[in-house]
Formats: structure tokens, sequence, C-alpha cells
């Protein structure tokens, strides 16, 4: 019993050490749309986003598990009465990266991720918070460069003293430093 742990500690110590050794950084900038659907209609608007990433873990060279956010700040395009006239989305995700920009060695041509985390949003009537889903697609193939498309989706958790429902977003993104 005693070699067993010994040998279990000495696999996650020497794991550890290599995931550390692991870690990298990626980040992109584009723009994204928001709506946020209410209790009287919604509302919608658009900005600038910056999307910058930790890759923790690569588990080959085709994946990575990354933290990072999708921070976006912008104009509200249909402001209510008593609401903000800019939009500013900060999610903090734990994302699951595959394929194309996984990491910067990547070559391949297309690849895609998946995330899940917790966000604050002003789209619609005051600041939202709650769980944010997220996934998108990244490719090179248009125009040689490494292309990234995002949606998000937020479930808010403070619903009844802002009435938002959810927020949608869509970005369109490039990711610099990737292998083209």
């Amino acid at each position: 019993m005693k070699k067993l742990f010994i040998s279990v500690l000495g696999i996650l110590f020497f794991s550890a050490q290599h995931s550390v050794a692991q870690v990298s950084f990626s980040h992109a900038i584009g723009a994204g749309i928001y709506a946020a659907s209410d209790s009287t209609g919604g509302a919608s608007g658009s900005g600038i986003v910056y999307s910058p990433r930790l890759n923790l873990l690569n588990f080959n060279d085709n994946a990575t598990l990354s933290l990072g956010t999708h921070l976006a700040f912008g104009i509200d395009l249909n402001s209510q009465e008593g609401a903000s006239n800019f939009v500013f989305d900060f999610p903090i995700m734990a994302e699951l990266n595959v394929g194309h920009a996984c990491n910067t060695d990547n070559t391949n041509a297309a690849g895609f991720y998946v995330g899940a985390g917790y966000g604050f949003n002003s789209e619609g009537l005051g600041m939202n918070t709650g769980l944010v889903l997220n996934g998108g697609f990244r490719t090179n193939v248009l125009f040689q460069r490494s292309l990234e498309l995002r949606f998000a989706l937020m479930i808010p958790f403070n619903t009844t003293s802002t009435g938002t429902t959810s927020v949608i977003g869509l970005n369109l993104s490039y990711t610099f430093g990737m292998n083209n």
C-alpha cells in the first residue's frame, strides 16, 4: 500500500510539472453583437471584443484546456429608458479547444471550442450576472488568416432585479500568432 501511495504521488508530481511547462498564451480581437430579452421586449448592442486566454493543459497537439475571457465594450443600439447606453460583457470561461488555434503550434485548418463560466453583462436593464455557455469555430481557410466565430448564451441569475431572461452574443475575431 505504501509503494502504491508513493507511486501515485510521484505520477502526480511529474504530471503537475509537465502541465505547468505547457502553459501558453493566446489572444484574439474582433467585433460582437449582443441581444438581451426581457419583459419589455429586449435590447441589442455591438462592441469591440478582446479574447485573451491561458492554455493551461495540452492534452496533445490537437487539444488544450484554457481559462480566459471574451471582454467586450460597445454601444447599446436601442437603449431603453433607465438603461445604460453602453454594452459591457465580461465572462470568465473555462474552454476545451480542439484543432486549429488550440495552441500556437497547431497546423490544422479547422477547429472548435466549447466552454462554460460565469459572466457579467450590461446589455438590457442593468448589470446581469450568471452562467455563460459558449462555443465557436476557428479556421484559417478564409483569407489565410486565423478567424473565429463564437456564439454565447448567458442565463442570468438575477432575473427578478433586471428583468433580463437571457443574453445572446455573436462574435467574429482574428486570432494572433497562429501557424497559418
